[in-house]
């Protein structure tokens, strides 16, 4: 059975997007598990379970604190703890999946990397273009997170 890791920079509280690739790949005979961020406490790792449909989904989330839509200043030290964290995870448990989902830019650039790093396969579902839906657009940071973007997507 091939074993998937879904990436989400929110808690996954609910997230349908997620949700719905979850219970896809589940019905389609894949494990499953998701790595998430909630930005509305601070621990260093939860074990939760989610139920969808007849399944039982693990959720490991990482508690940094942060604010939904804070932008870029006021999220930037948060963000880069959690992906300090996700990666940390991605190494110590490389042997536990086979196959990296990763749901947003937030999660997609370090994934994508680590992925070719331990040879597993790697999907990016994007949501919104990052620059987009995170207030990017005509400033400094425009065109290296358009490129960045552009690496993950074109792999």
């Amino acid at each position: 059975m091939k074993r998937v890791i879904l990436l989400r920079s929110n808690p996954v509280d609910p997230d349908p997007p997620v949700e719905k690739a979850a219970l896809a790949l589940l019905n389609a005979g894949y494990s499953v598990k998701i790595i998430a961020w909630d930005r509305d406490a601070d621990y260093a790792l939860k074990k939760d379970f989610i139920h969808l449909s007849d399944y039982k989904v693990e959720v490991i989330r990482f508690g940094i604190k942060a604010q939904f839509s804070g932008g870029i200043k006021k999220n930037l030290l948060p963000l880069c703890i959690f992906l300090k964290r996700l990666r940390s995870w991605l190494v110590e448990n490389r042997a536990e999946y086979d196959i990296v989902h990763a749901f947003d830019f937030d999660t997609g650039f370090l994934a994508s990397r680590y992925a070719k790093k331990f040879h597993k396969k790697f999907v990016y579902h994007i949501l919104d273009y990052y620059v987009a839906s995170h207030g990017l657009r005509k400033t400094v940071l425009e065109k290296p997170v358009c490129k960045l973007e552009n690496s993950v997507i074109n792999g």
